[in-house]
């Protein structure tokens, strides 16, 4: 294969800040990877259409199973217990937990919250839908 003189778009494309598109022997190919950026094989564009049904199929699922939740729930009225008369128990006890208010700790006793504070590095999985 002949690799086509892409010189002359460059500069355009600095200007644009977007990197340029190498054409070899008339097919388009996208941009290389770095480091931060990684474009998607259309293996893993099948992989990401299957996440997203899937996804989609869940939250249907977890509407469907709060509709049933509330019911029950509604069934119980203030009793704390059910027993089914297939062998289910279900259980529904109010509970106290204790947390610390962070905003208020922060705003009042800084020296404190900075004294005991940490930070921990996370990295998320978030699956969005680009703007076209």
């Amino acid at each position: 294969m002949r690799k086509r003189n892409t010189a002359i778009f460059k500069p355009i494309y600095r200007s644009l800040e977007i990197a340029p598109i190498r054409l070899y022997d008339d097919a388009w190919l996208p941009p290389e990877d770095s480091d931060d950026l990684k474009y998607a094989s259309s293996e893993v564009d099948l992989k990401l259409e299957e996440l997203v049904k899937l996804q989609t199929e869940r939250k249907n699922i977890e509407k469907q199973e709060e509709l049933l939740k509330a019911d029950i729930m509604d069934y119980m009225g203030s009793s704390y217990l059910l027993k089914s008369n297939t062998g289910y128990k279900i259980s529904w006890k109010p509970q106290t937990q204790h947390r610390v208010n962070i905003e208020l700790l922060k705003k009042q006793q800084p020296e404190i919250y900075n004294r005991f504070v940490c930070n921990i590095n996370i990295r998320p999985f978030k699956l969005l839908k680009e703007k076209v």
